[in-house]
C-alpha cells in the first residue's frame, strides 16, 4: 500500500456516495446492512466519524469515516493538527422531480465524536446528529429517484496534512468516490497515476479505500454493490460562488439570488421563504394571501377586515379573541349567555335554555318549556306582562288568570268578581249562595223562593 501526504492549504476532504435502490440480483438491500468505508484524513490526533442512514426498504447504512496522523512522504511536509471541522451534509437527488436541500453543521473534534445522518422516509427528512445536538433541515426525493450524499468536512487551519490510501473496491452498481481538493493559489490538489503538480508535488501511486458490507442474516451474495471512482482536478479550487452574499454558497442556498442567511423555509417546498412566491404553500400568492404565513386556501375571511379565519385572532371582529369568545364566529361583544351555558347569546340556539329552540320559543329569553299561553297572542304566560289579555298588567290585575277589564270587586277584597268564588264575601260561595252579591251568611228564605230573604223584594 502507498500512502502520500498532501500539503494543503485550507483543505476539503469530500466522501460522495451514491446509493441504489436495489442489488445487482434485483434484490432490496436488508434493512440493518452496513457499508464501512475507511479514510485517511488530517493529521495530528485520531479523529472518528461516524454516519448512519436509514432509508426506507433501501439501506441501512454505516459509514466510519477515521482521520489519523502520518508521518512525512516524499516532498510534503505534515502540518499541525487540526480541532475543529465544518461538516456539511447535503443530500441531494438525481431523479427529475425532486429539489433536493442541503444543511450545513459544526462538528468539535476530539479523542472520537460520533455523528449520525438518518433518513425517515414517512416524513423524507435527513437528521444530523452531533453529541446529542439533533438539526433537522434537509428533505429528500421520494425512494424512488437516486440520491447522493455528500459529507464534507474542512479544517479551520491552514497547512493541513490530508492522507488519502490506494482504492480497492467490492462489487458494482451504486458508485463511492473521495477527492481532496485545495482552495489555496494555484495548487493543483489530487493526481492519481503519477505525474507532476504545478505546485510541485510529485505524486506516485494511488489512493486506496477499503469497503466491505454485511448485514444481519444476509448472505454474503447479498451486499451492496457498488463502484469507485478517484479523478483528478488540476485546476484551481476558487471559492464556491454566493451571489447573494448571504453567507449560504448557491449550491446549498435555497434561495441563490436573494438573501435568506437562516434558509428558513415555512412550507419545506424546498425554496426558502425570502425568495418563496408562496410562503405557506396554499395556492395562492403571498401578495393576495391574507393568511401569509398559514395554510388558508380558501381564503375565508368572516369578519372582513382583510386578515384570514385562518390566522386572524380575532375572526367574527366583536373585539373578543377566538380563544376567549363564547360565539366564535358570530359578534357577541358583550358576551352575553343569558343561560349561562358557555355558548354566547348571539348563537345560542335555544337562548333560555328551557329545550325549545328559539324559532319557536313563545318565550324566547324566559324558562317556558310547556309554552302555555293563557290569552292566546302567542307571547308564553312565563314572559306575558298581560297574560289574560284584559288590558290591565299583571302586576296590578285583581284577576290574574281571567279576564276582568272594569277590575270590578264587590266586596273589595282585593280579588276582582270575574275571579272571586264568593262575591259578597258572606261565607258562602257563589255556587250555593241565595244573595249572589248581597250579603247573606243565614241564607234566610222565608218564602223558600230560593231567593234569600237579603235581596228577596217580596
Amino acid at each position: 500500500m502507498l500512502t502520500k501526504i498532501f500539503n494543503l492549504v485550507g483543505a476539503l476532504l469530500r466522501i460522495y456516495m451514491n446509493y441504489h435502490r436495489h442489488t445487482r440480483l434485483g434484490k432490496r438491500v436488508l434493512l440493518g446492512s452496513i457499508l464501512l468505508l475507511t479514510v485517511a484524513g488530517f493529521c495530528q490526533a485520531a479523529r472518528a466519524l461516524t454516519t448512519t442512514l436509514i432509508q426506507g426498504d433501501l439501506v441501512s447504512t454505516s459509514i466510519v469515516v477515521a482521520f489519523v496522523a502520518e508521518g512525512q512522504i516524499g516532498n510534503s511536509a505534515s502540518a499541525p493538527g487540526q480541532d475543529t471541522f465544518e461538516v456539511a451534509v447535503s443530500p441531494s437527488t438525481k431523479g427529475p422531480y425532486a429539489p433536493g436541500g442541503t444543511a450545513d453543521y459544526v462538528w468539535q473534534a476530539g479523542a472520537e465524536t460520533p455523528f449520525t445522518l438518518q433518513y425517515d422516509p414517512a416524513s423524507s427528512l435527513v437528521t444530523f446528529q452531533v453529541d446529542g445536538v439533533t438539526v433537522s433541515h434537509v428533505t429528500l426525493a421520494s425512494p424512488a429517484d437516486l440520491s447522493d450524499i455528500y459529507i464534507r468536512a474542512r479544517a479551520n487551519k491552514k497547512n493541513t496534512c490530508i492522507t488519502v490510501h490506494e482504492l480497492t473496491l467490492q462489487g458494482e452498481s451504486v458508485g463511492a468516490s473521495v477527492d481532496a481538493s485545495g482552495q489555496g493559489n494555484g495548487i493543483n490538489v489530487l493526481h492519481i497515476g503519477g505525474g507532476a503538480l504545478s505546485g510541485g508535488f510529485v505524486l506516485e501511486g494511488l489512493a486506496r479505500m477499503d469497503f466491505s458490507t454485511y448485514g444481519p442474516g444476509a448472505p454474503k451474495n447479498d451486499m451492496l454493490a457498488f463502484q469507485v471512482s478517484v479523478g483528478r482536478d488540476t485546476s484551481q479550487s476558487p471559492a464556491l460562488p454566493d451571489q447573494d452574499g448571504d453567507g449560504i454558497v448557491d449550491e446549498d442556498d435555497n434561495c441563490p439570488d436573494t438573501p435568506n442567511p437562516d434558509q428558513a423555509d415555512l412550507d419545506g417546498d424546498g425554496l426558502g421563504d425570502a425568495c418563496d412566491p408562496d410562503l405557506d404553500n396554499d395556492g395562492v400568492l403571498n401578495a393576495n394571501d391574507n393568511c401569509l404565513t398559514t395554510y388558508n386556501p380558501q381564503q375565508e375571511d368572516l369578519d372582513g377586515d382583510g386578515l384570514g379565519d385562518a390566522c386572524d385572532s380575532d375572526r367574527d371582529g366583536d373585539g373578543i379573541a377566538d380563544l376567549a369568545d363564547n360565539c366564535l364566529d358570530i359578534a357577541n361583544p358583550d358576551q352575553a349567555d343569558l343561560d349561562g351555558d358557555g355558548l354566547g347569546d348571539a348563537c345560542d340556539p335555544d337562548i333560555d335554555n328551557d329545550g325549545v329552540l328559539n324559532a319557536g320559543d313563545n318565550c324566547l329569553t324566559t324558562y317556558n318549556p310547556q309554552q302555555e299561553d293563557l290569552d292566546g297572542d302567542g307571547l308564553g304566560d312565563a314572559c306575558d306582562s298581560d297574560r289574560d289579555g284584559d288590558g290591565i298588567a299583571d302586576v296590578e290585575d285583581n284577576c290574574l288568570d281571567i279576564a276582568n277589564p272594569d277590575q270590578a270587586d264587590l266586596d273589595g277584597d282585593g280579588l276582582g268578581d270575574a275571579c272571586d268564588p264568593d262575591l259578597d264575601n258572606d261565607g258562602v260561595l257563589n255556587a250555593n249562595d241565595n244573595c249572589l252579591t248581597t250579603y247573606n251568611p243565614q241564607q234566610e228564605d222565608l218564602d223558600g223562593d230560593g231567593l234569600g230573604n237579603a235581596c228577596d223584594d217580596d
